[in-house]
């Protein structure tokens, strides 16, 4: 990195459409006092600086490779700087752009314009040519960010100043040319002002060499007529506003027009909407042609430099301590891709947020938690560990593909063994659980498609997978305007089970279902199918199906049961609610062994 440690200022010099090997050295005699490059630049930065002073600013000067323009070019450019300079704290993009003359707005060629910001733009409008839309639409693709304070405070400073005592561009050029005779061969004089013609938006340029002259022709009927600015008038003159920037030249006055009519765009030029979201700057340029059919390169020379001298005078209007409190702007950067990281995580929780929403909305499954809360508020702790920790249950765990079903007759406590065993898989690191409670007192718990919405909406909000298969079967029923279908539901599960690394789903109470069949089949194709890593378990009262190995088909022991039924009646007993029997051990062992005969496992 260079240890040029104190620079305080970037000045961007270039020209928006062709390149010139003088781009560079016009600097010298019209703003810096050049001094030797100084330490050493970034790795792979292929950028060509020349360094100096400009009214005790330090400053770098970077320029385009020859030949290359636009967005992408110049983005790179900038962030080579920052890379190798990580002092800058303003920038400047000087060079040339084509204008957009209206009734309102008088720009003539060799005219500056200065981006300043506008109805809500930060001075640059970035339009997209390459999203043209019907009838010539355009649709404006971001918005960018504006300079420093400083600099638009300076700005407003020498506006007001050359509104009292006129500006001194002409001096600065008439100063610069003395001291350099070469550039007036090169390019850089004024043209003469018959040259700078504007053209009404209708009369087109053909598709050759030859000059206006002989194409176009100088006929009053075909020119926009405009009184020759006086005495008073400042010539060259400065222009605040929008600059328009996008990735294409614009030579068409038609497109010119109208975006000047209705953006309110003064020039427009190419590089700027690559720079200013990574390196807030001013943007100047000088006035070259009309962006229409008849552009040449007659007036560039005289643009660059009358747009290099309005930067001297606005760098002069800057205090350098003003400058010495103005962050760094690759400290800036940095913040900003920070705060836009932020809001971008942002805007996407935002969004997951309202998808998801929209997908619970359009599944409109049952809600099973209220069911398992129910059952594991009744839940006793310590009841259950029977089978918790008993080896069936160990195994079904165990293994990527398992299966089970609980069965015992009606009120032995299937359900509340059913919360313990969810409770006991929501616990562990792992596989997603899911679960759903078949509900005689509930229409909207009882059929197999209310067990297949349901199963899916908990596997959206747990599951990656879930949440892109869904949200297609949610836009393809036209964003939820359309129900999807039993076979759709059942389909959709079984694809996101199939990309699933394993799933674990209980089933409670199969036999208050009012669809069994459709739902036996579909516990049998799950269990049967060798490609899906799912632990299924299923509680019933019913007859079990003899399709079903018995080894996976567990009765609940009546010795369990009553193992619950012991624990539970003996912490009663133990409790403050029966302290008075304290001294009464005989009675307790007797109403114990009394409730336990009786229960039955009930």
């Amino acid at each position: 990195m260079t240890n040029f440690a104190s620079l305080r200022l970037s000045l961007s010099y270039e020209q928006c459409y062709f390149w010139h090997v003088e781009s560079k050295r016009l600097n010298y005699p019209l703003a810096l006092r050049t001094t030797n490059r100084a330490g050493t630049i970034a790795i792979s930065d292929t950028n060509a600086y020349t360094l100096g002073r400009i009214s005790g600013h330090r400053v770098v000067l970077a320029v385009l490779p020859k030949g290359e323009y636009g967005v992408g070019s110049a983005a790179s450019v900038i962030t080579n700087i920052l890379r190798s300079f990580s002092y800058i704290r303003i920038g400047l993009m000087v060079g040339i752009g084509g204008g957009a003359p209206t009734s309102a707005n008088d720009i003539r060629l060799g005219d500056v314009v200065v981006s300043s910001p506008k109805d809500g733009h930060g001075g640059v409008y970035h339009y997209d040519l390459g999203k043209e839309l019907q009838e010539s639409e355009f649709r404006q693709t971001g918005f960018l960010d504006q300079p420093p304070t400083v600099v638009r405070t300076a700005v407003s400073a020498l506006e007001s100043k050359h509104i009292r005592k006129g500006h001194h561009i002409i001096e600065n050029i008439e100063d610069a040319l003395r001291k350099n005779p070469r550039l007036k061969r090169k390019g850089y004089p004024c043209p003469a002002l018959g040259s700078d013609r504007l053209y009404k938006a209708d009369v087109v340029h053909p598709a050759s060499e030859e000059s206006c002259d002989a194409c176009c022709g100088n006929e009053s009927a075909k020119l926009v007529m405009r009184q020759p600015r006086d005495d008073e008038d400042d010539n060259p003159a400065i222009h605040y506003g929008l600059i328009g920037s996008g990735n294409k030249v614009i030579k068409d006055a038609i497109l010119r027009d109208k975006l000047a009519r209705e953006q309110g765009v003064l020039c427009f030029e190419m590089e700027a909407a690559g720079v200013m979201n990574r390196f807030p700057c001013l943007v100047v340029r000088g006035i070259c042609d009309y962006s229409d059919s008849h552009k040449n390169k007659e007036w560039q020379g005289y643009a660059a430099i009358t747009a290099a001298a309005y930067a001297k005078e606005l760098l002069m209007e800057i205090p350098s301590e003003e400058v010495e409190r103005e962050e760094r702007l690759a400290v800036a950067i940095e913040k900003l891709s920070s705060d836009v990281q932020t809001v971008a995580a942002s805007m996407e929780q935002i969004k997951n947020t309202n998808a998801s929403k929209s997908v619970t909305k359009w599944m409109e499954a049952a809600d099973p938690s209220v069911n398992y809360m129910r059952a594991i508020e009744t839940h006793r702790t310590g009841t259950g560990e029977w089978f918790l920790h008993g080896a069936q249950f160990e195994k079904w765990k165990g293994q990527p593909k398992s299966f089970l079903w609980l069965h015992g007759m009606s009120g032995c406590g299937k359900t509340i063994l059913s919360a313990a065993i969810i409770e006991n898989l929501l616990g562990e690191q792992g596989h997603p659980t899911i679960y759903f409670y078949f509900d005689f007192s509930n229409s909207n718990k009882q059929h197999y498609k209310d067990m297949l919405r349901s199963l899916l909406l908990q596997l959206y909000h747990k599951s990656r997978i879930a949440q892109a298969v869904i949200q297609s079967c949610y836009v393809s029923h036209e964003q939820g305007c359309r129900q999807p279908t039993l076979d759709e539901l059942r389909n959709a599960l079984d694809s996101v089970l199939q990309q699933s690394q394993g799933v674990n789903i209980i089933l409670d109470a199969l036999d208050e279902a009012q669809s069994l069949d459709e739902i036996v089949q579909w516990c049998r194709s799950i269990h049967s199918a060798e490609a899906l890593r799912v632990r299924l378990l299923v509680t019933s009262r019913t007859q079990v199906v003899s399709w079903f190995n018995e080894e996976e088909v567990i009765p609940l022991q009546l010795q369990g049961l009553n193992e619950d039924i012991q624990f539970y009646t003996r912490r009663r007993l133990y409790s403050e609610e029966f302290q008075h029997w304290e001294s009464q051990e005989m009675l307790r062992n007797e109403v114990e062994t009394t409730i336990c005969e009786k229960a039955g496992g009930m």
